[in-house]
């Protein structure tokens, strides 16, 4: 079997942590298809990703991602078949890091697999990711100002994303594999990942993988007040897992009436045509597309009936939001069954 890696560079926001918790469970079924996933623990491929990028994009010292990399990159050299380093924090490489991520597994030819959502669906994911990492006073539209620069979401754009890997990897080495649409099965993006790295899916264990789903609008402003209470006392390390212990609770809370965050009205237009320039940018490139170029198409779903953007509900909602979680954890259930258990 000839030796060959796959790079999965996400971008974030596409579908990236169910693809990995999937693989990470089933590593030892993909090794009995021919595929290796090359990761010792199932963080390791985040501290290589910060270790090859020389940590830019990550705010936070990270010393246990000294070395990282090239372990990871040992594997792959020393596996005869095919192997698979994934995470969406490679997306933000930039030339100089696709470089020395191509040469660092030489001799072993490099597929990379780019993800293309709609970015009417990426925004509104995005800016919860950005609270999250402690920048809790950009507003949502001062957020989607930012996104509209040219020089903006240039992690993101799929257009952007395969012009730069074309500088150093043919396009037959470039995968393109298309998000579908919330309402579709969720299994409809494995089966296409799938067919890039030669794996059965229908072979592969899907319990229980983690969507990391968005929050609602009650969640996002719940968010930002525990954002701005804790930035200033907590390390990155502490930071993080706070988030891996309060997200899941305020993901599941589904405070009813409460809406989730989308695009405005007046984005229309400009959602329209990244959706256009990415199509082109794919077509232009000639490197393989996997699922239906028309799933970058924004749909209504992913706007407001108006151009008002972020309605922040009110302080009793977002209470309410907080107050379910608080609940939920304290007694050990899911957020949402706490309103059953009120007399």
């Amino acid at each position: 079997m000839s030796a060959r890696a796959y790079v999965h560079i996400g971008p974030p926001k596409t579908g990236s942590t169910y693809l990995q918790s999937i693989l990470w469970r089933n590593r030892d079924a993909l090794h009995g298809q021919g595929l290796k996933y090359s990761a010792a623990h199932d963080n390791e491929h985040f501290l290589a990703a910060y270790d090859v990028q020389g940590g830019e994009f990550v705010h936070g010292e990270m010393p246990e991602a000294a070395g990282a990399w090239e372990r990871v990159a040992a594997r792959v050299r020393g596996h005869a078949g095919r192997s698979l380093i994934s995470h969406e924090l490679l997306a933000l490489s930039r030339p100089e890091h696709i470089r020395r991520i191509v040469a660092s597994l030489q001799p072993v030819p490099v597929d990379v697999i780019i993800m293309g959502r709609c970015l009417a669906d990426v925004l509104p994911s995005i800016y919860q990711e950005k609270v999250k990492q402690r920048d809790p006073e950009v507003s949502w539209p001062d957020f989607l100002r930012d996104a509209r620069r040219p020089d903006g979401m240039w992690g993101y754009r799929l257009g952007s994303l395969v012009r730069r890997w074309l500088e150093i990897l043919p396009p037959n080495r470039i995968h393109v594999v298309t998000v579908p649409p919330a309402e579709a099965p969720r299994r409809c993006l494995l089966e296409r990942f799938s067919r890039v790295v030669g794996i059965d899916a229908a072979a592969l264990d899907v319990r229980g993988a983690d969507a990391n789903d968005s929050l609602d609008i009650a969640g996002v402003v719940s968010l930002q007040q525990v954002v701005r209470r804790t930035r200033a006392s907590l390390s990155w390390h502490e930071h993080r897992d706070l988030m891996s212990s309060l997200l899941p609770v305020l993901r599941a809370a589904n405070l009813p009436g409460s809406s989730r965050l989308v695009m405005p009205a007046s984005s229309r237009s400009w959602m329209g045509q990244e959706a256009t320039e990415g199509l082109l940018a794919v077509e232009e490139s000639g490197c393989p597309v996997y699922g239906d170029p028309a799933d970058l198409l924004p749909r209504p779903a992913c706007f407001g009936s108006d151009d008002s953007g972020l309605e922040a509900p009110s302080i009793d909602a977002a209470a309410a939001a907080a107050a379910d979680a608080l609940l939920a954890a304290a007694a050990g259930v899911e957020p949402r069954t706490v309103r059953r258990l009120e007399p």
